[in-house]
């Protein structure tokens, strides 16, 4: 039941992105390989565990209109599944509301798939098809709307956050070609990306907006190929640098380039957070935490670096505290001397993450220094220091 859907748009990426499942983390050792989730009777395949772990937290009660599991055998087989032990169907609020004449809009994770000839068919088609699709998250509520036109993408494609407001606008598609305007938002509704597509490929200047609604930086594209405008020159020289720099294990120049590119431009989110970034692997604490404000005052949905901002905090008081040197896995435990200002400000950033998340399913950290999954991680911190 692998679907693979070879289209040239990213912005599909994001329709197809919820089409996958995989096993959610149990404390209990029971094993769960053949367990088949179907939500509003699309089979949720098991391929990326982070991702079904991720995504059936996501799945509330509130959204549930009715919950099935099926331990019989025969009873699963009769419903068309084979070689699964247990069958959870769920059906959502939104599903059981829905007109009939848009359950029938075909989706790709349940009706539509890709074949050699790259155009998309209705399961059991010869014929490309020719129509409307809807995908939707696993609450039931609208992921993406778009039409197909003998197989291929056509016209635009509408990308949603689960909230109802827009994500993604695509370029007008011709035979799976892109031609005109393409638009991002945040998921306040503020435009994050703008710029027009010629042939499949960017062409002219595209802006890049912070959530703030204030202008982040203009790229510039010719046939696909991005140019640096004589006035980003040096900077993108400095910040070529300061990669090379690392490559090579040399920390202090890295900083000094990062720095001195702050200097050419301080109104710059990531090379705040880059910078943060290194000077928390250099156990700079304190001034990881000023550049990680400056990125989020910059860019207050930058999850990234809130991400980040709990980290340097954690092991800051981790490092004050430890009498000898731990392992970064192990850093997280010691919290004994934190102050209560300092653990709430940890607790605010977790909880915004946690709300980010919510309305952007695609957004999935890791706290890379600390080498476990992030879900774990989080409900470890809250529980030492959201009490």
């Amino acid at each position: 039941m692998r679907i693979k859907l070879f289209i040239l748009f990213s912005f599909v990426s994001a329709v197809l992105c919820n089409n996958t499942w995989a096993q959610r983390n149990k404390a209990k050792p029971r094993v769960l390989e053949n367990v088949l989730y179907v939500v509003d009777y699309v089979p949720m395949v098991q391929q990326d565990e982070r991702y079904m772990f991720s995504r059936v937290a996501y799945i509330d009660n509130k959204n549930i209109y009715s919950k099935e599991k099926i331990f019989d055998k025969k009873k699963i087989e009769y419903v068309g599944y084979k070689g699964v032990d247990t069958l959870v169907v769920i059906t959502t609020n939104e599903y059981h509301n829905r007109p009939d004449d848009i359950k029938r809009i075909p989706t790709f994770s349940y009706n539509l798939e890709t074949r050699k000839d790259g155009k998309l068919y209705l399961k059991e088609s010869l014929r490309p098809y020719t129509g409307k699709f809807i995908n939707y998250y696993f609450s039931g509520r609208m992921l993406a709307k778009g039409t197909i036109l003998d197989g291929y993408l056509d016209d635009s494609v509408t990308v949603y956050y689960e909230d109802g407001v827009t994500k993604k606008k695509s370029a007008f598609l011709k035979k799976g070609k892109l031609e005109g305007t393409a638009s991002e938002y945040f998921s306040n509704g503020n435009l994050r990306l703008t710029g027009k597509h010629s042939d499949s490929l960017k062409t002219g200047v595209w802006i890049e907006w912070y959530s703030t609604g204030r202008i982040k930086g203009r790229m510039f594209f010719d046939k696909g190929k991005k140019t640096v405008p004589k006035e980003d020159v040096q900077l993108v020289r400095l910040l070529d640098k300061a990669k090379a720099y690392l490559k090579d294990g040399d920390r202090a120049q890295a900083l000094q380039c990062y720095e001195n590119a702050l200097i050419m431009r301080p109104d710059l989110s990531d090379v705040y957070y880059a910078k943060g970034l290194l000077e928390v692997r250099m156990e700079h604490f304190n001034a990881a935490i000023k550049d990680l404000d400056n990125a989020i005052l910059l860019e207050p949905l930058y999850t990234e670096a809130i991400n980040e901002r709990i980290v340097a905090r954690i092991r800051k008081y981790a490092a004050l505290n430890s009498k000898k040197k731990k392992q970064d896995s192990d850093e997280y435990d010691d919290d004994n001397e934190m102050p209560k200002d300092e653990k709430d400000k940890v607790c605010y950033d977790i909880e915004t993450i946690r709300l980010l998340q919510q309305q952007d399913h695609s957004i999935n950290l890791s706290f890379l220094i600390l080498g476990v999954k992030q879900s774990v991680i989080m409900d470890k911190i809250t529980q030492q220091y959201c009490k």
